[in-house]
């Protein structure tokens, strides 16, 4: 009889510290956002969209942009993204590396 409340004991605490366990994989957060980097390869002003080819997969992304984040970066330029998870809302972009000037070259007339 002992032997039996003994175990009835041990299971008991067994399933509780299980249940616990449970409930702190389920409290894990998600992640807030998604950083991502790439290059610019378009700029749609007029419906506030960029597309950008991100650096590890090589596939085109379209992402959402607020007005005043076109002032940060420019077509070419290499960007850091910071996009709202499940979304493609741009939350921060910043330049890592800027487009580079492309140089007139002067056409000279040699007589």
């Amino acid at each position: 009889m002992n032997k039996l409340i003994a175990i009835a004991i041990i299971m008991c605490f067994a399933a509780t510290g299980f249940a616990a366990w449970g409930a702190k994989q389920e409290q894990k957060a998600p992640p807030a956002a998604e950083i991502m980097k790439g290059l610019v390869v378009s700029v749609n002003a007029p419906q506030n969209e960029i597309v950008v080819k991100d650096a590890k997969t090589g596939y085109d992304k379209v992402l959402i942009v607020t007005p005043d984040m076109y002032k940060t970066f420019s077509l070419g330029d290499t960007v850091e993204v910071k996009v709202k998870t499940g979304s493609t809302a741009v939350d921060n972009i910043k330049v890592t590396k800027a487009a580079p000037v492309e140089k007139k070259a002067e056409k000279t007339k040699k007589k």
